[in-house]
């Protein structure tokens, strides 16, 4: 799937490109398949074993922001809001006969067409028209709605860790792609998704933009496909004025205009004093946005940063949690516990060539994970069920250096990761750094 709009596109033919084809359909085939997506099979194979013998369906109630939350083996909405009688479940052969055939409230009469409610025509989500939930879903007609459609189970919002790779190249990944098999959380981000990657492990990649309005259709556009859209949306970066006030307008559209993507779509944070971008920060943790923190503390910088090692690794825990004259980590969690967010917020690590410019790469980067869980306050968000830390980028060498000049860096990084993250030590891996 490609991700950036083609030249031209109006934002409704960009979001008509992603929709799934999908015929309205009875509550109780339409909740078989929802069951048949892949990540969905393990709750649902329990209610559709014995499929011939009876039905399963979902129901919905709408939020205030004219959402739905949905419960696994509940009944679809009828009209009165509870769900769908005995008698329906056979079939609803009279919606299309005469007035007098209709059934109230499950059909009721309009202009001589028995027309159902939304539980009956198979929706379960059931807003207003100015809602967007559901853009990009086929609509079903419906007494009871001003818009009626049947949304799928999503993939819940939660925490992530994004390592940036070149799909096209994945012998600089391919230890990252062994540990992600067993660890949900990481996930790999690309503007196209690699064919070995599932969506459930992929997150989209969105560059620098100008206009928030369309972005947050694109956004929709993606994240409403449910068989192959991605886990999450990504956008490049939080960094500057100019950027910052395009957050902040991108923010407040996706909160307002579709704030069933809550915790589904983020922002990489360059690496900067935090409180310079606090209105772009304060706006992405008012969204409940992911924000995901570019962390690019060089090699030579660490040498630099004291002389000896313990001072250096001070140095390097106030890079990532920040201090007294310096708005980093420390600042970021004060602040979403100020607004009661519910972000998720996650760490980047550096790997490429330019950031590790030393003696002995791997080990200034195994000090990184070391001094996170032993000088910081937030060891727990390189556990391994979050995914641990990302990482930029595992690809061939660029111009700029960011990319990796040899392709085993990944693996030092996967022993690392099962050190630190996974096995929960925190004893030093590979030692100090050597520091000229």
């Amino acid at each position: 799937m490609r991700v950036t709009p083609r030249s031209g596109d109006s934002p409704r033919r960009r979001a008509d490109r992603f929709v799934f084809a999908m015929k309205p359909m009875s509550s109780r085939v339409s909740a078989v398949v929802a069951c048949s997506i892949a990540a969905l099979a393990p709750a649902c194979s329990a209610a559709t074993a014995d499929d011939d013998a009876k039905s399963m369906s979902t129901s919905s109630t709408t939020d205030a922001t004219g959402g739905a939350s949905e419960e696994p083996g509940d009944p679809p909405l009828d009209a009165s809001g509870g769900g769908e009688s005995d008698d329906d479940q056979g079939g609803d052969d009279s919606t299309t006969g005469s007035p007098g055939g209709c059934d109230p409230p499950n059909t009721i009469d309009i202009d001589g067409a028995c027309i159902p409610s939304c539980g009956v025509a198979g929706g379960n989500t059931c807003v207003d028209a100015a809602s967007t939930m559901c853009e990009g879903l086929p609509a079903l007609a419906a007494h009871d709605c001003a818009v009626c459609c049947a949304r799928p189970r999503y993939p819940a919002a939660g925490p992530a860790a994004f390592h940036f790779i070149d799909a096209d190249e994945a012998t600089y990944w391919d230890a990252i792609a062994a540990i992600a098999a067993q660890n949900p959380a990481l996930l790999f981000v690309s503007s196209n998704k690699p064919d070995v990657i599932p969506p459930e492990q992929w997150a989209a990649y969105l560059s620098y933009r100008h206009d928030p309005p369309p972005t947050a259709q694109d956004i929709n556009a993606l994240l409403v496909d449910p068989v192959d859209g991605p886990r999450m949306v990504m956008l490049e970066e939080l960094h500057n004025d100019e950027s910052e006030a395009f957050f902040v307008a991108l923010a407040n559209e996706m909160r307002t205009g579709y704030p069933q993507w809550q915790g589904r779509w983020g922002v990489f944070v360059g690496f900067a004093d935090y409180p310079l971008l606090g209105d772009g920060i304060d706006a992405i943790l008012q969204a409940n946005a992911l924000l995901s923190l570019e962390l690019y503390p060089r090699q030579s910088e660490y040498c630099g940063g004291g002389s000896n090692g313990g001072e250096r690794d001070i140095w390097l825990a106030e890079q990532f949690a920040g201090n007294a004259a310096l708005g980093r980590l420390n600042w970021l969690v004060a602040r979403r516990e100020l607004y009661g967010s519910t972000s998720e917020i996650t760490p980047l690590f550096g790997v490429g060539d330019v950031l590790l410019d030393g003696n002995g790469p791997s080990v200034f980067l195994d000090r990184m994970f070391y001094v996170w869980v032993t000088r910081t306050d937030h060891a727990g968000l390189l556990a391994a069920s979050r995914g641990g830390p990302g990482a930029y980028k595992w690809t061939p060498p660029t111009p700029l250096g960011y990319g990796v000049g040899n392709t085993s860096r990944d693996l030092a990084f996967a022993e690392s990761f099962a050190h630190y993250s996974e096995l929960g030590l925190t004893s030093s891996r590979l030692g100090p750094v050597d520091c000229p």
